[in-house]
């Protein structure tokens, strides 16, 4: 899955730090982030494997995204092109 989303500042500050904080406008950054939607159960789950976690996954729970809220894109056959037609619009 893709999730086009706006990361704001505070966001970034608290995941990257100063230094790459102070580079992002006041309104944000547009990103696009890649997580899998997977059945366990018989149930979707999300898991968001792009950062490391505190806890080490049950194999059953969802794992929460890192990024904030936004539009979901269904990631085809060929993810990095559909990420590149997200990226473009």
């Amino acid at each position: 899955m893709h999730r086009v989303y706006r990361a704001a500042c505070e966001q970034i500050l608290k995941r990257h730090g100063d230094e790459v904080a102070v580079v992002v406008s006041e309104d944000g950054l547009g990103d696009i982030h890649r997580y899998l939607l997977i059945q366990v159960e018989r149930r979707p789950i999300t898991l968001d494997a792009i950062f490391p976690g505190s806890e080490p996954w049950d194999g059953r729970s969802p794992l929460p995204l890192a990024c904030g809220p936004g539009e979901d894109a269904v990631a085809g056959d060929n993810p990095d092109s559909d990420k590149q037609v997200l990226e473009a619009r």
